[in-house]
């Protein structure tokens, strides 16, 4: 209870002045402690070798009870009176929602419930979901998916679209680094064509239109792009 006891204290009613030896003292230690100086304000605490017990000063009545485990007096919480013993935990939970928001912001804001599985021990007594962060909700939200559209032309060659890409971090065998592709919005089908430079774009687009007009006998109705400046140089 904020003291660890290795060793029986000797003579400790009749000495005035108690003497404790190999008092451990941790002052990042996560676990919650209860200063028994402030819990016997309001209760009588009895221990023993193996237990403690929790009473009220006037009646005597048992509010709570802890086990002895590994050097410490363990809380039993089926038998804790929260009246009685919740204000005495107050600054050790605050101290303990400190440290959560610290891991959770040097580990790159995980959820709650994996930094529980992660520090068991700073969770002893929290639960996960009174936390909330406004950076995780707001850069893990996730952009609704567009509708699928069945609004294709009737015939080819009625819409083609067009966009401009680039420019490569390294050259092709040919030099190019950018490339400008032509989709056909009936049939889907896909011409690309290798630049060297963007502004080739606009000597690239007229033979496009031609080799359609050849090939196919069959004119480009509508031309849709992002108005990027290269295909109007």
């Amino acid at each position: 209870m904020g003291h660890l006891f290795q060793s029986k204290v000797r003579d400790r009613l009749l000495n005035p002045k108690l003497t404790i030896k190999r008092v451990l003292h941790v002052p990042n230690l996560s676990t919650n402690l209860i200063s028994v100086h402030q819990v016997t304000e309001d209760c009588r605490v009895i221990f023993s070798p193996y237990s403690c017990e929790f009473r009220e000063m006037a009646t005597g009545q048992m509010t709570g009870a802890a086990e002895e485990k590994h050097g410490l007096y363990v809380l039993r919480r089926e038998t804790l009176q929260p009246h009685q013993i919740q204000p005495k935990l107050a600054c050790t939970s605050q101290s303990s929602h400190s440290d959560i928001w610290l891991h959770h912001y040097r580990l790159g804001h995980p959820p709650f419930h994996l930094l529980k599985a992660m520090y068991p021990i700073l969770f002893k007594q929290v639960d996960p979901s009174v936390f909330y962060c406004d950076v995780c909700e707001l850069s893990k939200h996730h952009q609704v998916s567009y509708p699928i559209s069945h609004k294709r032309s009737s015939h080819p060659f009625a819409l083609i679209h067009s966009n401009v890409w680039g420019p490569s971090r390294s050259l092709n065998c040919s030099g190019a680094r950018w490339f400008v592709t032509f989709i056909d919005n009936c049939t889907r089908m896909t011409w690309l064509f290798l630049l060297k430079d963007k502004v080739i774009v606009s000597t690239v687009l007229p033979h496009f239109y031609s080799m359609i007009l050849t090939q196919f006998g069959s004119p480009i109705q509508k031309f849709g792009t992002d108005s990027a400046r290269d295909y109007f140089n």
